[in-house]
């Protein structure tokens, strides 16, 4: 909504190519849900999310977090550590644009 905004503000619009609104429109989509944006940013990187064993376990994390939100009772079977280094596995691997299950940390973190 910010970025359709923008688009109609901006004075040369017609310099902004098609695929360049396109990206703005998906990226910029709050009716999307989470794990279809992270797919996004991965396709944009040439990473497949889906695949990543950090991305599968985010997925469960979240039905944990709905199946609570929506007051049903669940026990969490991990460690809060455990989740803590798989989100922080996929955020980096989108912040960097490496696939740290893949190539490590080894160049993301100097």
């Amino acid at each position: 909504m910010v970025f359709e905004h923008y688009l109609r503000k901006v004075p040369s619009r017609e310099e902004i190519n098609d695929d360049l609104k396109n990206k703005i429109r998906l990226f910029s989509n709050q009716k999307q849900q989470l794990q279809n944006k992270l797919i996004n940013i991965g396709n944009e990187l040439n990473i497949e999310i889906k695949k990543m064993n950090s991305y599968k376990k985010w997925v469960k994390f979240i039905r944990i977090r709905d199946r609570i939100a929506h007051g049903g009772k669940f026990e969490c079977p991990y460690d809060i550590k455990d989740v803590l280094i798989e989100i922080i596995i996929l955020i980096m691997t989108l912040v960097s644009g490496t696939n740290i299950e893949e190539k490590g940390w080894r160049g993301v973190v100097k």
